[in-house]
């Protein structure tokens, strides 16, 4: 243990990186014989594999150390409040049946209650428990900011609306530039019928992607790499492992396209992804919930607005102007470990 513990101590994002693909690689290229092609069980494991988080959380507490008092019953009323959503929420999906879209969802066959399918929801929800009350009693500055909310609402805006507007850009370059518009994901739907979905969606985002890659990517790797590099050059190593990180999911099918082509045009994404990232999170001073906010932002509204390839285009170039316009990027490193 005290030869991890120098290891990490010593070389912090090398030992972060090997530990989060190690958890999410573990998972994820066994899902095709865990779940078979069932869409919904596929989601529910991917949601296991929260490597960033679990990296993250685990790393923090073998740094700084296990004491008797770090599982309090606030850490145990946290720990249940996400564990008891994430079951109901696989549950649901579980018994209702769950797709990417509103149209493949209102298709699917329901999977049932299988003893595949309830002991992932059971591992999935432990998990993201886990990875959230421990993050919330770290030490950390930055782990523990996951639950802090007073922010001047600008930054609450941003997170939640800069996401439509990169997509709301690429639908009116579209127009302008003649391209054919996809139809919009709810078209035709009733209430009734689109918002249990939407609501599913963003719940299952937020409490098992959010919390299981926020407090990794940004609430971790981003201030030990920011401790050593400027914020620039850390936002494109981060970028770059963020993107290679998602791998699996081609190769396993759950992403279309070439694994290794996929890959790289993950990375691009990811990497501009991680420019508006890192401009919120030093912008409000480390303060982790926002990001989790635009990370959920990010993921569900593609399901409310239809998407083009003009988005991608917006979307570099917004990050362009944020690296121009901010002398933020070129600032020397943080203080290391908050």
């Amino acid at each position: 243990m005290d030869a991890l513990r120098r290891f990490a101590d010593s070389y912090p994002v090398t030992a972060y990186v090997l530990l989060c693909f190690l958890i999410t690689w573990s998972v994820w290229f066994s899902i095709p014989t865990v779940a078979g092609d069932d869409w919904t069980l596929i989601k529910i494991f991917t949601g296991a594999g929260i490597g960033p988080g679990m990296a993250a959380v685990l790393l923090d507490r073998l740094r700084r150390g296990w004491n008797e008092n770090d599982f309090t019953r606030s850490w145990w009323t946290a720990f249940v409040f996400v564990a008891a959503i994430v079951i109901g929420l696989d549950i649901w999906s579980l018994m209702a049946g769950d797709g990417p879209t509103l149209a493949l969802a209102a298709s699917a066959e329901p999977a049932g209650l299988s003893l595949v399918g309830v002991a992932g929801a059971l591992i999935s929800a432990a998990l993201a428990g886990f990875v959230f009350a421990t993050a919330r009693s770290s030490r950390s500055k930055y782990l523990n900011s996951i639950t802090r909310i007073r922010v001047k609402p600008y930054w609450w805006m941003v997170a939640l609306l800069l996401p439509a507007l990169v997509y709301t850009m690429g639908i009116g370059a579209a127009i302008i530039f003649g391209s054919q518009l996809p139809d919009p994901p709810l078209l035709g739907a009733e209430v009734a019928e689109w918002a249990p979905f939407v609501v599913r969606a963003a719940l299952f985002t937020y409490f098992v992607v959010c919390v299981g890659e926020e407090p990794g990517w940004r609430g971790y790797m981003l201030p030990e790499l920011q401790a050593r590099y400027s914020p620039l050059v850390a936002t494109i190593i981060l970028g770059a492992v963020w993107g290679v990180w998602h791998f699996p999911l081609f190769v396993i099918g759950l992403y279309s396209g070439d694994p290794l082509a996929g890959t790289l045009f993950y990375v691009v994404f990811t990497t501009s992804l991680a420019v508006l990232f890192t401009w919120l999170f030093n912008g409000t001073g480390g303060i982790l919930s926002l990001t989790l906010m635009l990370h959920l932002a990010i993921n569900t509204t593609p399901k409310i607005l239809p998407v083009t390839w003009w988005a991608g285009v917006a979307l570099l170039l917004l990050a362009g102007y944020l690296i121009y316009r901010s002398t933020m990027w070129r600032r020397g490193s943080m203080e290391r470990r908050g």
